[in-house]
Parts: C-alpha cells; structure tokens; sequence
C-alpha cells in the first residue's frame, strides 16, 4: 500500500469516528414524546408544615422529593404526651383544694388572738353571702367564729374562677404556651387574694403568706359551688 493511500483510509477513518460521535451525541439529547426540553429558570417555593398541637414526629409516610396531594397525610405523631395532659384536664378547683389541704395539713401559721398557739380545727362555709371562720381546739370545743364579708374578694374570685375555667380549656387543647401564662397569672391572683384575706383577718387571726394562700383556695372553691 502507497504512503498517499494509508493516509487516506487514516483521514477516512477519523472522519468516520467524528460523524459517529457526533451522531451519537446527537441522539443523547433526544427525549421521549411526552417530555420537552428548554432552557429557563424554575422557581421553587419551600412550604413549612407545623401541626396544631406540639409533639414528636412517630413516622413519616412519605420519601423526599415525593408529590403530594392535598388532604394526603405525610405523617404521625407521637400522642402520648397529648394523652397525658388531656387525662390531667381534669377539674381545676378539685385539685387545687386537694393539694391545698395537703399542704396546709403539712404546714401552716394559723393563730387565732387571745391563744398561745397549738392545734385548732378549722370549719369554713359561707352564709348569706359572708365567709364564716369556725375554730375549734384539738378536742372539738368551739374557740371562736368569725364572720367575714366577701365583698373584698369578690373581683379576685371572679377572676379566679375565669383564669381556672381558661386554665382547662389550654390543658385538654394541650397548648403548654398558653397554660404557662395563665399559670403565671393564676399565681398572680393568689397573692393578691392572700394578701387581702390576711389584713382582713389580721386581728382576729395571724397567718403567714403561705398558709393565707391555701385557705383563699379552699374559699374559692367554696364560692363556685355556692
């Protein structure tokens, strides 16, 4: 074979693989029917998804990247928690007075005037619209009455039994935001009744802060059932 004719199959050749190539990159950019190419810019739109009611996540039903429909549920939470606070909705005022009598069984300042101190029972009611304190010694023999009207307290305990009755409300929606600040305002009222309650019973009777708060509890729970 001639020098001119080895170039020439060479040139052939390499023209051959050039056309190949480029046919072949060719089809690579070909897509099916149902698809069309262009060039653009998307823009895409990220969507923040938060539940009504706080907890953890349990499982997810769906992959990322995944299409969604509207109504489709993505995923399930945990409620065991939401359970827990919605079995502790129970009412308000029979808790606080449960823990209030424990308390003030455990601890208190409690001294009528004219004793020495000591142990005294103590009977609370209402009638005709005034708080009646009855105080018997250890043995049940009468020690003194006093009679107090509620007119003092008749806007805290209003706000009491409003700020109890919003306090159930945010605990069976389990909204721990809210049931922080209505706590925070609860606590508020407690020491503003006490403080009331303990100068208007300060010469028949001497109490602490702590022992005054517990008895305007059990006073509150009387009024709502009055």
């Amino acid at each position: 074979m001639s020098k001119r004719s080895f170039l020439f199959l060479l040139v052939a050749a390499v023209a051959a693989a050039v056309a190949g190539y480029l046919w072949w990159q060719d089809n690579q950019d070909q897509l099916p029917d149902h698809i069309a190419s262009g060039n653009g810019r998307i823009e895409a739109e990220e969507v923040h998804v938060a539940t009504k009611y706080a907890g953890r996540v349990a499982e997810v039903l769906v992959n990322e990247g995944d299409m969604v429909t509207a109504g489709q549920v993505l995923a399930r939470m945990d409620i065991g928690e939401l359970r827990a606070s919605l079995a502790a909705a129970g009412p308000t005022f029979e808790r606080e007075c449960e823990a209030a009598l424990g308390d003030l069984l455990a601890e208190n300042l409690f001294v009528p005037a004219g004793t020495d101190g000591g142990s005294f029972q103590l009977r609370l009611s209402l009638a005709d619209r005034k708080l009646v304190f009855d105080v018997s010694d250890a043995g049940g023999e009468p020690v003194v009455r006093h009679i107090l009207s509620l007119t003092p307290l008749r806007r805290v305990l209003k706000d009491y039994d409003l700020i109890c009755d919003a306090y159930e409300t945010a605990a069976r929606e389990a909204a721990h935001a809210r049931l922080e600040a209505i706590d925070m305002g609860r606590r508020g009222l407690h020491d503003e009744a006490a403080t009331i309650l303990a100068e208007r019973l300060s010469r028949k009777i001497r109490l602490d802060h702590a022992t005054a708060r517990r008895l305007f509890t059990l006073v509150a729970a009387l009024q709502r059932k009055g």
